[in-house]
């Protein structure tokens, strides 16, 4: 008796384990992809700065960027990763820096990208002649 006792107190421990196990597990976090520009207004012959941020390292090699090529030329592309411990914790972010052109003038839509299970967030430009925006920038100094 004395020993189904002790067994049926391990059983209990070892299922104690495997909930706490479990409930660690639900706990984890989900990478988030980030998407951001410079600036949302910019004149036909100017450039913007895009980037799209993973808070993790990559297990492939970089996100489709073709989607891009409907309404801008990618003029440059870079990649920076860093990783960071802290007090035994650690963090890592890998961004993918672009610098677009327009292709035409209006409101342009710079696409949500899918990458590793994730979809960032797709962001508005608005374009401009650069008549008008010489034309703004004379109303605002004035």
């Amino acid at each position: 008796m004395n020993s189904a006792k002790k067994l049926n107190h391990r059983l209990k421990l070892i299922n104690y384990f495997i909930a706490l196990s479990f409930s660690l597990l639900s706990f984890s976090v989900q990478a988030k992809l980030t998407a951001t520009v410079d600036r949302t207004q910019i004149s036909e012959n100017d450039t913007l700065n895009y980037s799209l941020t993973l808070d993790q390292q990559p297990s492939g090699n970089e996100p489709d960027f073709s989607a891009l090529n409907k309404d801008f030329s990618i003029l440059s592309k870079s990649q920076s990763s860093s990783l960071k411990i802290i007090n035994g914790r650690s963090s890592a972010y890998t961004s993918w820096r672009l610098e677009l052109s327009p292709l035409r003038m209006g409101a342009l839509t710079i696409p949500a990208i899918a990458f590793q299970g994730q979809i960032s967030q797709p962001i508005t430009i608005q374009i401009n002649s650069a008549i008008q925006v010489s034309s703004a920038n004379q109303t605002t100094a004035n």
